[in-house]
């Protein structure tokens, strides 16, 4: 089961926050957003734990993925934090908004994010043929 965070609480995080909580594939662990009260309504519909400082998501193991659903001029520190993290992403945002700039770090965000995949599986890999080698 996959272990997700939502950061942005408002109208469309919450949304999104009580439509994880009752998929049967993933767990919604944590909320987060900068106004704490916001974060509490929805962890009380879900289940979901309050994290009032999102530098905890990031650092926590057990959260694989985070959504975030904060205003979009958030999103790039916000990617970039979950990217370093090693989290599966995905940002609520109007792709008319992104300015070029936020479009060329996501771009490296992504790669980046995709080549750490790439070797972690080819790591995986070497390690199970050298383990089912006689």
């Amino acid at each position: 089961m996959l272990k997700v965070a939502v950061i942005g609480t408002g109208f469309i995080g919450s949304v999104h926050a009580k439509n994880l909580a009752r998929h049967p594939g993933a767990e919604l662990v944590a909320v987060s957003d900068a106004n704490l009260e916001f974060a509490k309504k929805v962890a009380a519909v879900t289940g979901a734990t309050v994290v009032g400082n999102v530098a905890e998501i990031f650092n926590n193991k057990d959260i694989q993925a985070v959504l975030i659903a904060t205003p979009t001029d958030t999103h790039v520190e916000y990617l970039h934090h979950a990217a370093e993290a090693g989290k599966a992403i995905t940002a609520r945002n109007r792709s008319d908004w992104i300015t070029k700039k936020q479009n060329r770090l996501c771009t490296q965000l992504v790669l980046r994010a995709f080549r750490s995949c790439l070797d972690s599986t080819a790591d995986s890999m070497r390690a199970t043929q050298l383990s089912s080698r006689p």
